[in-house]
């Protein structure tokens, strides 16, 4: 997974590397996620980027517990505060 942060992945130059690096893993049989500030912001979107990171490790997930979700949320809250 990849975070394209505002600051440091705009403008022509860094976009145009980016594509490079990219195609790069891709070409060495990498797949990468490459998530975006809007993505980290939203609660569904960020779900949704673990979904595709669970299916392309081979793991299923699963709610382990009945708190699962609000723990879940508890830790998005946690580690993107500043955002």
């Amino acid at each position: 997974m990849e975070y394209d942060s505002d600051a440091f992945h705009t403008g022509s130059d860094r976009i145009a590397a980016d594509a490079k690096r990219r195609n790069s893993l891709s070409y060495l049989g990498y797949c990468v996620i490459t998530v975006g500030r809007q993505q980290m912001k939203s609660e569904a979107a960020l779900n949704m980027v673990a979904v595709q990171i669970a299916k392309q490790l081979g793991v299923r997930l699963r709610p382990r517990s009945q708190n699962w979700a609000e723990s879940r949320k508890r830790l998005r809250q946690e580690l993107l505060s500043p955002f």
